[in-house]
């Protein structure tokens, strides 16, 4: 059976908007990220998400993180 081949990119501070962006929609309905934001209405949570993210990655980031993407 052939394997098919998975691109994988590495990147830092070029991804950083798309990986928080992704990241905001794939954990909106997370029941521990909406324990943390609990004061937030859900409209308020979904729209802080980006932001959420895009703190917590950066800082990852400058912590010499690396994303890994594979995609098809």
């Amino acid at each position: 059976m052939a394997v098919a081949s998975v691109p994988i990119t590495h990147g830092r501070h070029g991804m950083l908007r798309s990986v928080a962006a992704l990241n905001g929609r794939v954990f909106d309905t997370d029941p521990v990220i909406a324990y943390m934001l609990l004061s937030m209405s859900q409209q308020q949570r979904l729209a802080y998400l980006p932001t959420y993210w895009t703190t917590l990655i950066k800082s990852a980031l400058l912590n010499r993180a690396v994303i890994t993407e594979a995609d098809d």
